[in-house]
């Protein structure tokens, strides 16, 4: 199936591409004071119309009002159809298609696709791939550190000067996770929540890889329950890198 959910990302992330470089799209505010474009939209039919053909699962969806079940379900998709819509109208180009299964808690199949990098990520059942083949990765040398571009923290400067840090590198979306298991980086540490479907498949891709992703607070890995809308602060880290 994960090249199945490949494909479909890669499909979903071609007409995001196709409408940030017409440069026509219109931006709107949801509820929560988040932006949404066309973009996102576009990408979210896709996505959910074809994973009925993968799996006639429940999903959950940033664009949509997930549907309410008396037993919540323990196997669900979890979608971002357009993570980094603030990186995408600022004209950034570090956003991502984000599509996650869950299972008993735990993201257990992953993609996630930057259209604009060219740059497929996935893991299924801890096994890891880049652009739809399977890859062992190896970390290069240093400390590097990925932070948001558009959300900064305050308790970044500290985790930084406690970690001995070479290099810091702001960027949007989810592609902080994947560059963490591709082995371009060692650290994206987050010390406010994030809504589940902007993790989830950074999750998969980065536990597949063999990284470590752990809740600050509980240092266990953050669980996916259907109803639970927030990732809470975490840090993630690539395989046998101490954190201080």
């Amino acid at each position: 199936m994960i090249e199945e959910l490949e494909r479909l990302a890669l499909k979903a992330g071609a007409l995001i591409k196709q409408v940030y470089e017409q440069n026509s799209y219109h931006v709107e505010t949801k509820a929560d004071k988040s932006p949404v474009t066309e973009a996102d939209l576009l990408s979210n039919r896709i996505i959910v119309e074809g994973l009925r053909d993968l799996g006639n699962y429940p999903y959950i969806s940033e664009e949509e009002a997930p549907q309410v079940y008396d037993v919540p379900p323990t196997r669900y998709w979890l979608i971002d159809p357009l993570d980094g819509t603030k990186e995408f109208v600022a004209r950034r180009e570090a956003f991502t298609v984000n599509i996650a299964l869950i299972e008993n808690k735990a993201p257990v199949m992953a993609v996630v696709y930057a259209p604009m990098f060219d740059e497929l990520y996935s893991g299924s059942y801890g096994v890891y791939r880049e652009q739809g083949k399977v890859v062992k990765p190896k970390w290069q040398n240093g400390r590097i550190l990925l932070s948001s571009h558009s959300h900064p923290e305050r308790d970044l400067q500290a985790f930084i000067d406690r970690n001995h840090i070479t290099e810091h590198q702001r960027v949007g979306s989810s592609i902080k996770f994947c560059w963490v298991a591709s082995g371009r980086a060692h650290f994206y540490p987050r010390f406010s929540p994030l809504r589940v479907w902007d993790t989830a498949a950074g999750d998969g891709v980065a536990r597949a890889a063999g990284c470590t992703l752990v809740d600050w607070k509980t240092g266990l890995p953050p669980e996916y329950e259907y109803s639970r809308a927030w990732t809470p602060a975490f840090n993630l880290c690539a395989p046998g890198v101490s954190v201080y």
